[in-house]
């Protein structure tokens, strides 16, 4: 019983820690204030029907939602695998975004440190989740 709760608080904390990444451009937003810009692009091209100006980048938001989706309601040990692959193209998902750019980065050392603080987060508690997933609930049987 203990565990689960540790399992649902280290869920919400990876997927807090995933939000808040910032961008490394001069404009350093957090992730998911990014993730909203791409979505809002993405829905005025669609209601416009201008599917010329769709861009690849403007539906990887929907990727990663669906991903974030499966992330928080998988169950543990059940749906081990699909939470894997989620982490994995949720790290993909990352690289694709456009979220960084390190040629941008000459003397930013502050945002550097505050983009890599949080991704490690993000990563060492999906690290955990996916170990727990991997693990039975009841060890006994």
């Amino acid at each position: 019983m203990k565990s689960n709760k540790l399992f649902k608080v280290m869920k919400v904390l990876a997927v807090i820690s995933f939000a808040l990444i910032m961008s490394l451009y001069d404009n350093d937003y957090p992730f998911f204030v990014l993730f909203i810009f791409q979505m809002l692009s993405l829905f005025s091209n669609l209601i416009e029907l201008n599917f010329n100006y769709i861009d690849i980048y403007e539906l990887i938001p929907l990727f990663i939602f669906f991903n974030l989706f499966i992330f928080v309601n998988s169950k543990r040990y059940k749906d081990r695998y699909s939470f894997l692959l989620c982490f994995i193209a949720l790290l993909f998902g990352i690289t694709c975004s456009r979220i960084y750019d390190f040629s941008t980065l000459p003397d930013r050392i502050a945002i550097l440190n505050s983009f890599t603080i949080s991704i490690s987060i993000f990563i060492l508690l999906s690290i955990g989740i996916i170990i727990l997933h991997f693990y039975p609930e009841d060890r006994s049987k």
